[in-house]
């Protein structure tokens, strides 16, 4: 029997074993199943298609689910988009440090990825206000200059995204990102297109 427990959350396994271990484990899933403890969960499997050495892997690897059950975002199971946008990022992530007892930051490429949500969907002011949150809380990342640099080429304003694929670039190249290439030439294409327009105005 592999009893495991961790964060108020008990999993219990038993293999193909019978007799008194496998009368032991029925009367503890009753013990259990009465237990009404606020905050504690628990689960109790047996497994008879694994024996006393196999079942370990398994049970570790359901305990490590059930432990985490929850830690992913909700998505809308039509188009698998991050539901509730920042703000249920911001109130997912809260939950889950309380259940774990240490702070859990919005990963970066999930805010990320609900900026460029919002971009597709035509918001694109609050995608760059996405995009600019996650400047202020990832500043070393070349990539979250890189999506604001974007937001703002696509509404066509080029002046306030050429600074930001510059440091997207120079990030890039001090940090060894694998796409420092592409975010060079992002900066280098936005630069010379800035330059032509602002030849052409003064042409004009």
């Amino acid at each position: 029997m592999i009893p495991e427990e961790w964060n108020g959350t008990l999993f219990i396994s038993l293999g193909n074993e019978p007799g008194d271990i496998s009368a032991a484990f029925k009367q503890f899933q009753d013990v259990l199943a009465k237990n009404q403890t606020k905050g504690f969960e628990w689960e109790a499997q047996q497994m008879n298609d694994e024996d006393h050495g196999s079942v370990v892997l398994r049970s570790h690897y359901i305990r490590f689910r059930k432990v985490h059950g929850g830690w992913q975002m909700p998505r809308d199971p039509a188009t698998g988009a991050v539901a509730g946008g920042l703000k249920g990022a911001e109130e997912h992530y809260k939950k889950l440090s309380q259940k774990f007892g240490y702070i859990i930051p919005v990963p970066e490429n999930l805010i990320n990825q609900i900026g460029y949500q919002l971009m597709f969907a035509g918001k694109r002011d609050e995608a760059i206000a996405t995009f600019k949150n996650n400047v202020e809380r990832y500043p070393d990342s070349a990539n979250v200059y890189h999506s604001l640099a974007e937001a703002y080429e696509k509404g066509g304003q080029l002046d306030l995204a050429k600074p930001l694929y510059d440091r997207a670039q120079a990030l890039g190249q001090q940090n060894n990102d694998p796409n420092w290439a592409l975010y060079k030439a992002n900066f280098d294409r936005a630069s010379e297109k800035l330059r032509q327009s602002e030849a052409a105005r003064k042409n004009q």
